[in-house]
């Protein structure tokens, strides 16, 4: 109730501490349990966002937050640094080391603490090589430089790898031995230890290199069967274990598979052309596959934030398809120029779409607004890169060379890109590229 009537005191303007003190009296509250300064302390009423990572800025909303005098926040027992303060708004930078949990703030020799928590995130980034090797790296996220890589080897050749939507589980094919195999994913240090009954069977008589998918809730696993020529679907345990559901055959040869951003249908790139199916929403089966010509040689598709287009790369330019209730696609057209584009990514904000030749070292941002994209100036790489990747924040870009190396930026406002200095590599041969995000 306190805390309730020093907001209706604030707003009414009662701010003598005198004034109000006699109020208090006057109506028969106590308030000798605490001093002066708790009575009048700091009000936290909102956070924004709730889930954020190391170096990022978190905004408090609230009264009495220090527009009068210090200020102090903490957050899993590490000091933020304040970028600016008033009455009713703070600004906090997350410290390096920060865990999860809630916010405090000092101020008037008085402490508030946070009705939520703040989940602070990590960032693993995971390449494979086909001589069987997973190298993973710790995102800087102050600096975005990468730890040097820890390699886990998988006893098969590795194709492809996907991380669980909640990062406990990195999911990886290996060639043709007719299995996945699967680790579980430290959340402070990124590491990996195999997952229990891993490797799982597949079925068929192999997978083509780096087709998996999975789908944005965690629910379901996809992975190409070349035997069926199609993607076999698998539901996905609580402890993550892979079952099985059914192949869908003559998608023809996939460069990638993907879902929707709502799960309820999974896109295969094959080629000249998009197929896309129904997900059955209990068991991840997949229904018959549809087939919309892209009039050119497509190897990485993407969605916007929306969902409402997909974007892909052909080898003479950028394509973007509508994307109908149903999950069809109409009005292909080309939306941007350039050559020989073998990957791409696009910001969570929906705002940049970045590509990389795959016979140059050129990495080509565009600024996306509505259906136009815009190019910005290119940056380069210091060997051909062929996957290119963004953090879940989208502070950071990365882009992997087949000679595995390393290529690390900062994603600018404008949507150009800052060469992070240092030397970043992992084995050669590479063939996939994907995020991990470790909540603390």
């Amino acid at each position: 109730m306190l805390c309730y009537l020093r907001r209706w005191l604030r707003f009414c303007g009662v701010c003598n501490t005198s004034n109000a003190a006699i109020l208090i009296l006057a109506l028969g509250l106590p308030y000798g349990c605490q001093t002066w300064q708790q009575f009048w302390g700091p009000v936290i009423s909102s956070l924004s966002p709730t889930a954020l990572a190391e170096g990022d800025d978190l905004t408090v909303n609230g009264y009495q937050l220090g527009g009068f005098g210090a200020v102090r926040a903490y957050l899993g027992g590490k000091e933020c640094t304040i970028i600016t303060a008033s009455e009713t708004s703070l600004t906090l930078r997350v410290p390096v080391g920060a865990v999860s949990g809630k916010l405090e703030i000092s101020a008037r020799g008085a402490t508030a603490v946070s009705e939520s928590e703040i989940s602070v995130e990590r960032y693993v980034l995971f390449a494979t090589n086909n001589a069987g090797n997973i190298y993973g790296s710790l995102v800087d996220s102050a600096s975005g430089t990468l730890a040097t890589a820890v390699v886990t080897g998988t006893g098969g050749t590795t194709n492809g790898a996907i991380a669980s939507p909640k990062s406990k589980i990195l999911y990886v094919s290996t060639g043709f031995n007719n299995v996945v195999r699967a680790y579980n994913i430290d959340k402070e240090t990124g590491g990996l230890t195999t997952l229990s009954g891993s490797p799982f069977s597949i079925g068929g008589i192999g997978l083509e290199s780096g087709k998996i998918g999975i789908d944005p809730q965690g629910r379901f696993l996809y992975i190409f069967d070349l035997a069926n020529n199609g993607p076999i679907s698998f539901q996905l345990s609580s402890a993550g274990v892979p079952t099985p559901q059914n192949t869908v055959t003559n998608t023809a040869l996939a460069t990638q598979i993907i879902s929707n951003r709502s799960g309820t249908h999974l896109y295969a790139a094959n080629g000249s052309d998009v197929n896309f199916m129904a997900v059955n929403q209990t068991n991840g089966s997949l229904g018959t596959a549809s087939t919309v010509s892209v009039s050119g040689s497509t190897n990485e598709i993407a969605f916007d934030p929306s969902g409402s287009y997909l974007f892909g790369t052909r080898a003479s330019d950028i394509f973007r398809a509508d994307v109908g209730a149903n999950g069809a696609l109409s009005g292909i057209s080309g939306v941007a120029g350039t050559s020989a584009s073998s990957s791409l990514a696009i910001s969570e904000s929906g705002q940049c779409l970045f590509t990389v030749d795959s016979t140059t070292t050129t990495i080509r941002p565009y600024a996306v607004a509505g259906t136009t994209l815009t190019a910005k100036t290119t940056a380069t790489m210091s060997a051909t890169a062929i996957y290119v990747r963004l953090t879940p924040n989208d502070k950071y870009l990365y882009s992997y060379a087949s000679s595995g190396a390393l290529g690390a930026f900062k994603v600018q406002s404008d949507c150009t890109l800052a060469t992070i200095s240092g030397s970043f590599t992992t084995g050669s041969n590479g063939n996939s590229m994907v995020f991990a995000r470790l909540a603390q």
